[in-house]
């Protein structure tokens, strides 16, 4: 027994010429409507309406259990996909992705409980959702009402009952570790949830995050968060030895207490790798902390004149006035190099090496050899030139130069596009 369903596209106009035939008590009539619609469309960016209401397109349901009768008319929304986000790398063995479609709805997918089952939650996810943010293992949504949607792993942030009663609204944006949440109030208020040694309870850091003014922003290693006061202080919780705390490699108590008193304020941005922030003071300052290993020699050309600071997933390197750079970190991801006194324009950089383009337009690297930080393949094009560079792009082990007359060098781990020979033509 079939019954034929009509889908029209909001014009009027057919979406599928007469319409689509299913089996009336056929398992997965809404996936296989949206095949034949996808097909006649040539794409999938749509929803399907019964009415008023979303089409359940999830589970084996059959027409006759989705309510659907005989001449049906479906409405087929078309809707451009604004935004595909993964879990935060490295997520595990439980990867997923949530895409946010032109209507503000929300679908995922990937492993179930991973974030990829968003059936919890589909009623909350089917309008209105503005932003998506991640853990490794779990989603959160931010609302055009300021409301919040989380789901995924419980213990990774896929739960926010514990917080529910102060997400319901007024919420101004997500940040996240690897682990957990935090979400800023438009009082500069902040809320976490998720894995509470790693960031998902700051009830540590509650005298600095009512002190301050309120947050401006946030930076966030693997497992710790710094919050940037409007009074430019700094707030941190989460675990320790990876930016969660006053506590640096590179010293014991004494260096503590010189780091509270450094970050009590003059701080106006913070920057974050694997393990450890920086923050950048607004007399040119830089005060590092975390993992990275700062020895004291390289802190003291972090005293003054810094511009801007780059990093790796381990490592970081700091542009100074007059081009100079300094670097500190593990040498296998870039830091510990001594190499340039001046003449540096800009840095870019990939999960494990960096490349500087110079004023005479040449291009040095350094950091791992594998990674793009050996350039000697190609070191013929990253001389000086007079065509300058529009830009460096990297994938997490290679880099690619684009100059301004359009040509490409590429270099780096040859399967994770550091070979662009077989494009060259």
């Amino acid at each position: 027994e079939t019954l034929t369903v009509l889908p029209l596209l909001v014009s009027g106009s057919e979406a599928v010429p007469g319409g689509v035939v299913l089996g009336l008590r056929a398992p997965g009539a809404a996936a296989a409507l949206r095949r034949r619609v996808a097909a006649s469309l040539g794409s999938g960016q749509f929803a399907l309406l019964a009415g008023t209401e979303l089409l359940a397109e999830s589970g084996n349901a059959s027409a006759e259990q989705l309510g659907l009768r005989d001449g049906d008319v479906i409405t087929v929304v078309r809707m451009a996909l604004q935004d595909v986000h993964p879990t935060k790398f490295p997520g595990g063995d439980r990867g997923a992705f949530a895409a946010l479609l032109g209507g503000g709805s929300v679908v995922a997918w990937g492993h179930p409980r991973g974030g990829g089952d968003s059936s919890t939650v589909k009623d909350q996810l089917r309008s209105g959702v503005a932003t998506l943010c991640s853990t490794g293992h779990a989603f959160a949504a931010l609302k055009v009402d300021g409301s919040v949607v989380a789901w995924g792993d419980p213990r990774r942030g896929g739960d926010c009952a514990g917080v529910q009663d102060e997400l319901t609204s007024g919420v101004r944006t997500l940040f996240s570790t690897r682990y957990a949440f935090a979400a800023v109030r438009d009082d500069g208020s902040v809320v976490a949830w998720g894995d509470p040694q790693k960031g998902g309870e700051c009830s540590g850091a509650r005298a600095e995050l009512a002190g301050g003014g309120g947050v401006a922003t946030m930076a966030s290693t693997h497992s710790a968060f710094a919050a940037l006061m409007e009074d430019g202080s700094v707030a941190l919780w989460g675990k320790s030895r990876e930016g969660g705390s006053r506590w640096t490699a590179s010293g014991g108590q004494e260096s503590e207490t010189r780091l509270r008193e450094q970050l009590a304020g003059g701080v106006k941005s913070i920057y974050a790798c694997n393990a450890s922030f920086a923050a950048l003071k607004t007399d040119g300052s830089v005060v590092p902390w975390g993992a990275a290993y700062c020895p004291a020699h390289v802190l003291e050309e972090l005293a003054a004149d810094v511009q801007e600071i780059f990093s790796t997933d381990s490592a970081f390197a700091a542009l100074k006035a007059g081009g100079g750079v300094v670097t500190w970190g593990p040498v296998e991801r870039g830091g510990g190099v001594a190499l340039l006194q001046r003449g540096v324009q800009t840095i870019f950089a990939n999960q494990a090496a960096f490349a500087a383009v110079l004023r005479d337009g040449s291009v040095v690297t350094w950091g791992d050899q594998d990674a793009g930080g050996d350039s000697s393949a190609v070191q013929a094009q990253l001389g000086p030139s007079d065509v300058g560079v529009r830009a460096i792009c990297g994938t997490d082990s290679a880099f690619a130069l684009l100059r301004e007359d359009g040509s490409v060098v590429a270099w780096g781990d040859r399967g994770r596009g550091g070979d662009a020979s077989a494009v060259a033509d």
